[in-house]
């Protein structure tokens, strides 16, 4: 169906304050995941403000069944980020522009697509800090026994691993990570199939990766955390937890931020300072952070 045939939707999501409307559709045999489901298009209008008030709906139009997905701008820009909702990152880079009010989601995907300096530091902190959650999350699990679990663990890692990898070199990860990185970085592929290949017990197996995972998260931990020591040292004063979860380069990232925070103590990147503040009881303070 062509665009035209779907102009309605531009009079309907213009009342609700919608910036632009993106058409996505299943062609061939192509696997588009459970976004799309069985559904021939999907339909992404994006909202400058949320909640909007239905995130989906579905539609029909003849023979033609679609799936409406309603999203807000904050949304929308952390799931390019992190990649967290393929479905999403692929729809917004990929489908056909319906209507666009200034132009916002064409001037977006192209600073998407162009990979700058910016994106690239926001990308790199969000998949070092699940690298760094996945691979102390098998190392408990590998403590109790749980081998298994380990396993799962420590083979997310790798991912997180070789996607960090790949964006260090200005690359955009691609969904096929392995086959990427392959011809890219041996050490990286080779530690793939010694975990997933290796006549060694399973146990043994991740015990191996799971030392080679903790010296590169001790080695890439202040260059991945770079967009964050940035801010810390942008400041004349320490920083605390609320105002860099509100900070509009990490914003969309505000999970990730404690755990990262703690561990850059730890290692002596930066320091925290305790500050008595009012909201604070019984002779508690609040603890800031500074870079060194």
């Amino acid at each position: 169906m062509e665009l035209k045939n779907y102009s309605f939707l531009s009079e309907e999501s213009s009342k609700h304050g919608a910036v632009g409307a993106i058409v996505y559709p299943h062609s061939g045999e192509q696997f588009y995941g459970s976004l799309m489901q069985d559904f021939e298009v999907l339909v992404l209008i994006l909202h400058e403000e949320g909640p909007t008030e239905n995130r989906y709906r579905h539609s029909a139009i003849g023979e033609l069944r679609y799936q409406i997905l309603y999203m807000d701008w904050m949304r929308l820009t952390r799931c390019l980020i992190t990649g967290e909702d393929r479905g999403v990152v692929e729809a917004f880079l990929h489908g056909d522009i319906l209507w666009d009010k200034g132009d916002k989601i064409k001037v977006h995907r192209n600073y998407i697509q162009q990979f700058g300096p910016k994106l690239r530091k926001q990308k790199i902190f969000y998949e070092f800090s699940q690298f760094l959650r996945t691979y102390l999350d098998a190392k408990r699990w590998i403590k109790d026994g749980e081998v298994i679990d380990a396993y799962q663990g420590v083979l997310e890692s790798l991912n997180h691993w070789a996607r960090i990898v790949v964006m260090e070199k200005g690359i955009s990860p691609e969904r096929a990570v392995w086959t990427q990185i392959r011809d890219m970085d041996r050490s990286v592929y080779k530690l793939y199939e010694e975990l997933t290949m290796s006549k060694e017990t399973l146990e043994q197996r991740v015990e191996l990766i799971l030392l080679a995972c903790e010296f590169s998260v001790l080695s890439k931990m202040e260059s991945s955390c770079s967009l964050l020591l940035d801010i810390l040292r942008s400041g004349n004063k320490p920083w605390s937890l609320h105002d860099l979860m509100k900070h509009p380069d990490l914003c969309f990232m505000q999970d990730e931020i404690p755990l990262l925070l703690r561990k850059l103590v730890h290692r002596s990147i930066i320091r925290e300072i305790e500050s008595l503040v009012p909201f604070v009881t019984e002779g508690g303070k609040e603890i800031k952070y500074c870079a060194k």
